[in-house]
């Protein structure tokens, strides 16, 4: 009798075993489901070196149910690029969120998408000259160390991946992406030399404004200098129609942020002309 319950004891504690890890296979199965998809899309395959690369960044719902992702997603969404498509590096742009008015996050719906178009030139170097050894690695590491995103000649690789807190702090990464490089000729060379050495050029060329602060309107006047000479020196080079067309709007921005800051305060330096 003794030995009767035993064993029944024995089979009801399998069949609980079995019966747990049913529910826990399936509850892993259901999170390897990936509720989302990332996809890389450049514009164009080749460029020159100096030339904006534009990626479409594009997020999929693949679910059967609505996923709720944050506002600023492809502000988190990182950008890596390689030149041998096994090692990574961060490249940090300017940043730029998904604007939905009144909205702190964003509803998709299943087989729904999202996009938007990354713009890659200028990259934020990390500055590291005021810090010590140890510092200056921890800030480096994982990073692109130059100013331009792509800054050589020479075929790259390009991922993005997305660590989404609202799905369960979840990695997602897309496949990578071929960009081929090359080097510019005749004026193209010329000029993006000048790029080279000028990196507020390339932010230029990438953002049309440059990465100085307003109040710094001496060394921002002189950078416009710079880019009216490059456009008069080398009017028929591939950059300065997009130069050209930068420095208009520009202008325009400036003149009206110029006018709205004179109004407040009549008295500043940059009022007096």
């Amino acid at each position: 009798m003794k030995n009767s319950r035993n064993v029944i004891l024995m089979v009801a504690v399998l069949i609980f075993c079995i019966a747990i890890s049913s529910l826990t296979l399936a509850g892993l199965q259901a999170r390897e489901a990936l509720p989302i998809e990332i996809e890389l899309t450049p514009a164009k395959s080749n460029y020159m070196l100096g030339e904006v690369v534009h990626v479409v960044a594009t997020i999929r719902n693949s679910s059967d149910v609505n996923v709720l992702l944050p506002r600023d997603v492809f502000d988190q969404l990182q950008l890596q690029i390689s030149m041998n498509g096994i090692s990574y590096a961060n490249y940090i742009g300017k940043a730029r969120g998904l604007q939905i008015e009144d909205a702190n996050e964003i509803e998709v719906g299943p087989g729904e998408k999202i996009d938007y178009t990354y713009r890659m030139l200028w990259n934020s170097k990390p500055q590291v000259s005021h810090l010590n050894a140890d510092a200056a690695e921890r800030m480096s590491k994982g990073r692109i160390l130059t100013n331009f995103a792509f800054p050589e000649k020479g075929t790259y690789y390009v991922r993005a991946v997305l660590t989404a807190q609202k799905l369960q702090k979840r990695l997602f990464e897309s496949e990578p992406v071929r960009i081929v490089i090359s080097m510019p000729a005749g004026d193209d060379l010329k000029v993006w030399k000048t790029i080279e050495r000028n990196p507020e050029i390339a932010y230029f060329l990438q953002e049309g404004d440059f990465p100085i602060p307003t109040y710094k309107f001496q060394e921002r006047a002189g950078l416009v200098e710079d880019i009216q000479e490059l456009i008069q020196s080398f009017p028929h080079s591939s950059y300065t129609m997009k130069l050209t067309d930068n420095l208009d709007r520009f202008r325009v921005v400036e003149q009206n942020r110029k006018a709205g800051m004179c109004k407040l305060n009549p008295s500043l330096e940059q009022c007096r002309n």
